[in-house]
């Protein structure tokens, strides 16, 4: 029989608290929650905590949930993430920062030397899959990263709990889910760096108009214009990666060519939100001085300018690295959709 699984991600709001304090917290809600399901009937189950995992299983019948908070290290995000607390000239942070450049030299030096690398470097030889990776890497540092701020500043600003926080993102993702299925179409009729150019425009634009009505502390309804430009940007700019990605490469390489543009994404989430969170802490000396709602509102702010340059700076290198022509990419499209 086939099995239902379903993923609830979730945050936590105050993202000024220490690492530490902040697992521990959550460890100690974890532990309230346990005791009001037990009350209720629930099964639950804890197994010991390692290496600061915490997990609860709950079960009633044939029916489990498993609720499960990891203690994340990801490669290069660790030096960004403890300079903050230890200085960017310390020598941890630089012998972090070392290790992880030492790390990607012996993955790039062992794929160099084997007769059938994982990613074959010949592959890189190819422009359009070059921009792909490349902007897809800059798509989930900026379009990908604004929902974790946005859902803080929902909660904290705006004073909502968690199911009028997700009430609040249907619209957005009702336009990313409309703008990526017209993609294609737009891909084909346009040019792949047309649209790619059109989705990042009105992203950034959306994404600067976002910071300034942040900063004056507008309210929900003055943000909708906004998130619907972000919206169309993320969806439209999703599409025309994976598109990107596929032109001109051998159809026994297009699963390589899709895991390495997945790759670079998953990269330039952790980077992008390792960066972003500094920024939005980057509140000067008078950060103690602040209330919660505030430091939040600003930050938030300030992250939506960074998110908008960082999409500006995509858009320079599409329109300098991507000389593609309309007719390469109406033939990209309609053999993807031929596939699907």
């Amino acid at each position: 029989m086939p099995r239902l699984s379903v993923d609830l991600d979730l945050v936590f709001p105050d993202h000024t608290l220490p690492r530490v304090e902040a697992l521990t917290r959550i460890n100690e809600a974890v532990r309230q929650a346990t005791e009001r399901l037990k009350k209720r009937g629930f099964q639950t189950h804890a197994p010991a905590a390692v290496a600061g995992e915490t997990k609860l299983l709950v079960r009633r019948g044939s029916i489990q949930v498993k609720v499960e908070v990891n203690f994340v290290m990801r490669g290069t995000v660790q030096p960004v993430r403890r300079a903050s607390d230890i200085g960017w000239a310390s020598p941890l942070a630089l012998c972090l920062f070392a290790a992880g450049l030492m790390f990607i030299t012996l993955f790039v030096f062992v794929e160099h030397r084997s007769s059938d690398p994982l990613l074959p470097p010949a592959m890189l030889s190819n422009k359009y899959l070059r921009v792909a990776l490349i902007s897809g890497a800059l798509f989930m540092a900026t379009f990908g990263s604004i929902l974790y701020f946005l859902s803080i500043f929902f909660q904290i600003v705006m004073g909502f709990d968690a199911l009028q926080t997700g009430f609040a993102f249907l619209l957005p993702t009702v336009v990313v889910v409309a703008s990526s299925t017209l993609a294609g179409r737009a891909v084909t009729r346009f040019g792949l760096r047309n649209v790619m150019a059109f989705a990042l425009g009105v992203g950034s634009l959306g994404a600067v108009a976002l910071g300034r009505m942040l900063a004056r502390g507008e309210p929900l309804l003055a943000l909708v214009p906004c998130l619907v430009a972000i919206s169309i940007g993320d969806g439209t700019m999703f599409t025309a990666i994976f598109i990107a990605a596929a032109t001109k490469v051998p159809d026994r390489h297009q699963g390589i060519a899709s895991g390495m543009v997945s790759t670079s994404q998953g990269i330039g989430a952790a980077m992008g939100l390792a960066v972003l969170v500094l920024i939005a802490n980057a509140a000067g000396p008078d950060m103690a001085s602040k209330s919660l709602r505030v430091a939040t509102e600003q930050g938030t702010a300030r992250v939506a300018y960074a998110i908008a340059a960082g999409m500006l700076l995509t858009l320079l290198i599409v329109a300098v690295l991507n000389p593609m022509k309309a007719q390469d990419a109406a033939r990209t499209s309609a053999a993807k959709q031929d596939i699907s």
